[in-house]
């Protein structure tokens, strides 16, 4: 009985460490006027449950020594590529915003160690399309609400007398949104400014997830139906919050996360 039940627990062993060699490694990528600070909650979370997470600063920020007007999307899709291509296991990409797009593009830089793609409230150019190209004039005004733009700098500043808790926080407790917003940065403006190019089949041949966000004031939820209608993404979830969920729903988008983990550990 007693080596019956050393037996049972080696092989238990062995399927865990199976599962997590295929696990793959979450890399968080943040959206516009943020740094990768803003995943901390999602990532702790997640790290608690036992995944390996990598969060990456686009470039332009944090301190980088990156002239905005440098900050492009091919540079931030070469930063991306290298985090990816550093890991020992396959990438589970998550992009809120913005950053939609350079995950997309990365799908053409990076090699086959992407395994899936997570848009979080995130824009999905097609080929030749501009980062930002299906916004409608409310998703602009918002943000233009929210920032002033610099253009001798090539900067998109937060503008912290607008209305931005309202338009990018939504409904999270003040003190949440605080810390949100006074760790905003400038936005290069030239990223925004990118146009896609890369494989469409290549991109179709993987597993693509959208989690909507039902208040959203910056890429309206009209918006991101626009993309899902489009694009074949194999599960839709949503989540009852603003452009941030990361910041008022942190625990649901980790779940949220993890149940598309396990979704894709099926094919890995």
């Amino acid at each position: 009985m007693k080596k019956l039940f050393l037996a049972l627990c080696l092989s238990l062993l062995c399927i865990n460490v199976y599962a997590n060699h295929l696990r793959p490694t979450i890399v968080l990528v943040h959206g516009a006027l943020l740094t990768s600070s803003i995943w901390e909650p999602v990532q702790s979370y997640l790290q608690n449950d036992g995944y390996n997470v990598v969060t990456i600063d686009m470039p332009g920020r944090a301190k980088d020594g990156v002239d905005p007007k440098g900050a492009t999307l091919a540079s931030a899709v070469s930063k991306l590529c290298k985090v990816i291509n550093a890991q020992n296991n396959p990438a589970l990409l998550v992009a809120h915003s913005q950053g939609g797009a350079v995950i997309t593009q990365a799908t053409h830089e990076c090699g086959d160690n992407i395994k899936g793609l997570v848009y979080v409230a995130a824009v999905v150019p097609l080929p030749n399309e501009k980062v930002f190209s299906l916004l409608n004039d409310q998703d602009n005004q918002n943000f233009d609400l929210a920032t002033t733009l610099d253009e001798n700098v090539g900067l998109a500043i937060p503008n912290l007398k607008g209305p931005i808790k309202e338009l990018f926080i939504g409904n999270a407790h003040d003190e949440d949104a605080n810390h949100a917003i006074n760790n905003m940065v400038p936005e290069p403006i030239i990223l925004g400014d990118g146009t896609l190019h890369y494989d469409l089949n290549k991109f179709n041949k993987i597993d693509k997830f959208y989690i909507k966000t039902s208040q959203d004031k910056i890429i309206s939820p009209e918006t991101q139906n626009k993309y899902i209608h489009r694009i074949n993404f194999k599960t839709i979830y949503t989540i009852d919050s603003g452009h941030s969920p990361f910041v008022t729903h942190p625990h649901l988008l980790a779940k949220n996360l993890e149940d598309i983990i396990n979704n894709l550990e099926v094919t890995l």
